[in-house]
């Protein structure tokens, strides 16, 4: 099934989703925004066979309910952990469907191949690792990161360092087999608390790529 003039975003921030909505919307009526707060609810949505024109991601999209899911995943695996698996998911998947207000649905219909052992914190990192791996990406990914804004990262001696790390190991061990369809922009930060506007922030430009590679007026 094909979602129609839709796009998705990746966030777990509640003012950069607002932010990322209201931008999109300002500038064209011709797309829906589908926001997702966590990289394995947007991978339940992917396996459902649903798709999107677009994708803007955040790399630092912390996922709910990680270590569950490698639980219920683990039938995937190999060796004794595949016949663990098998033992254990259908009493998981109960247990989380008799439990709906405390496990969203996507968590017990989450299937296929999902990269396990990642950080993880890194869940749009994770998303393109996967799509990597699968060779399932057809449309276009704007990856929007405060973790890529090389003015922040440079300006920040203790998480710097690991953000400069993981935008180095997209750029040459994902992008090659992703097809061209990735572009990186900066999301913006805050100098000072009381800052009305964000600084270095590429949310415009973004957008801008993003009608023309839709064609979009």
């Amino acid at each position: 099934m094909t979602v129609k003039r839709e796009v998705w975003v990746l966030e777990d921030a509640v003012y950069s989703k607002s932010r990322i909505r209201r931008f999109i919307r300002e500038r064209t009526t011709e797309l829906a925004v589908r926001i997702f707060s966590t990289r394995l609810e947007m991978e339940a949505a992917w396996q459902a066979g649903q798709r999107p024109l677009a994708i803007v991601l955040d790399l630092l999209a912390p996922d709910e309910h990680f270590l569950l899911v490698q639980l219920l995943l683990l039938r995937n695996t190999t060796g004794w952990r595949r016949w663990i698996g098998h033992l254990i998911s259908p009493f998981l998947r109960m247990f989380v469907r008799m439990l709906p207000s405390i496990f969203p649905s996507y968590v017990a219909k989450l299937e296929g191949d999902l990269v396990t052992g990642v950080n993880r914190v890194w869940g749009g990192v994770s998303f393109l690792q996967t799509r990597a791996r699968c060779q399932d990406l057809s449309i276009p990914v704007y990856i929007y990161s405060v973790t890529t804004n090389q003015t922040y990262t440079e300006g920040d001696p203790f998480f710097g360092p690991k953000c400069i790390e993981m935008r180095q190991f997209i750029e040459r061990s994902l992008l090659p087999s992703l097809k061209g369809l990735v572009r990186i922009f900066p999301k913006g930060f805050f100098t000072t608390p009381w800052e009305p506007e964000m600084v270095n922030d590429g949310l415009a430009e973004l957008v801008e790529q993003l009608r023309s590679d839709l064609k979009i007026a």
